[in-house]
């Protein structure tokens, strides 16, 4: 028994809400799904990280919007690229960030790829 493993590659925020934009492919095939972040506080630990050297599943926009990206099968519920009304739906969902690094050719590359373990509809929706 003991206790329990610490996560120390693991950043989880929980109950935040997103706005999904869209769903693209990949170069490797893979299906991509786009959420724009309404609470933009609570990803405050995760923003930090990017001046660092690291990989970040996100990206802020020209108006200061964070948007977010996951990939389709590290979401609890895929997401179906055939419901327009998707994109008018703010979903509440929890968000791990868990870390990862390999060696490439380039050298050692570090970073975090985003899991959505939770995501439903939220009562509250915003535009």
């Amino acid at each position: 028994m003991g206790r329990p493993k610490k996560e120390n590659n693991v950043i989880q925020v929980n109950d935040i809400k997103l706005n999904f934009i869209s769903k693209k492919e990949d170069g490797y095939g893979n299906e991509v799904c786009y959420f724009k972040c309404m609470e933009k506080n609570k990803l405050k630990n995760i923003i930090a990280l990017k001046n660092a050297d690291l990989k970040l599943p996100l990206f802020i926009s020209d108006n200061g919007s964070v948007i977010l990206k996951v990939k389709n099968k590290f979401i609890k519920h895929s997401v179906s690229s055939d419901d327009d009304g998707l994109r008018k739906l703010t979903y509440l969902c929890d968000l791990h960030f868990e870390g990862f690094s390999f060696e490439s050719e380039n050298g050692l590359i570090n970073g975090f790829y985003l899991k959505m373990p939770k995501i439903e509809v939220s009562e509250v929706q915003s535009v």
